[in-house]
């Protein structure tokens, strides 16, 4: 993964991956090594580039859905929803543990890896990774479960983002994960999302 090195969104990146490398979970990307270069592109004013070297991933789970998932019978998608399901889950719960929030859960932050991609991924020969940390952040949370760190509500994908956050609040913690899991995990069983921008929620 290659991007600016001056982006506000990637030095967080950078910070939240090198937190989790050294608490890694199987459901979650992983940094294997990062470094810097200038940006060829630039002659006059060099940008420096990350580069973060992370695990190879050919789909997300948005791409999966469109281009495998649509041909499955329902049951098929039933199973396959239960087993992403799971594996987002227990990285979901591991972000937390750390308590970090994800703030961009979507399918498009949630990679698919074969047994052609990596050589760890179980016998059934699907895993599932949390990746995108660019809008992830630390919780304190407040003796009353509620997050003391104030936060932006403009953060997940609008198709994503939880009622309290179109009602304005900046003291959530992980809840707004939790509805946003609940969307990734329904996505398998249907094309469009779960429900559309501007309809009652």
């Amino acid at each position: 993964k290659v991007t600016p090195r001056h982006a506000l969104k990637v030095s967080r990146e950078l910070e939240m991956m090198l937190l989790l490398r050294r608490n890694p979970h199987p459901s979650i990307m992983t940094l294997f090594e990062y470094f810097c270069v200038p940006s060829m592109a630039h002659a006059d004013a060099p940008l420096m580039l990350l580069c973060q070297v992370m695990p190879l991933c050919r789909m997300s789970l948005r791409d999966f859905v469109l281009e495998a998932v649509a041909r499955m019978g329902q049951a098929s998608r039933l199973a396959f929803a239960r087993h992403i399901g799971a594996e987002v889950a227990d990285g979901l719960a591991h972000l937390h543990s750390m308590h970090i929030a994800h703030r961009d859960l979507k399918p498009e932050n949630v990679l698919i890896c074969t047994n052609d991609d990596i050589s760890w991924v179980p016998p059934h020969g699907i895993r599932c990774l949390i990746a995108d940390f660019g809008c992830a952040k630390p919780i304190n949370m407040g003796p009353d479960n509620r997050g003391t760190t104030p936060s932006c509500c403009l953060v997940y994908a609008p198709i994503y983002r939880a009622p309290e956050l179109y009602w304005g609040s900046t003291s959530y913690s992980f809840s707004p994960d939790v509805w946003a899991f609940g969307c990734v995990v329904v996505r398998p069983n249907r094309v469009e999302p779960a429900h559309r921008i501007g309809e009652d929620l």
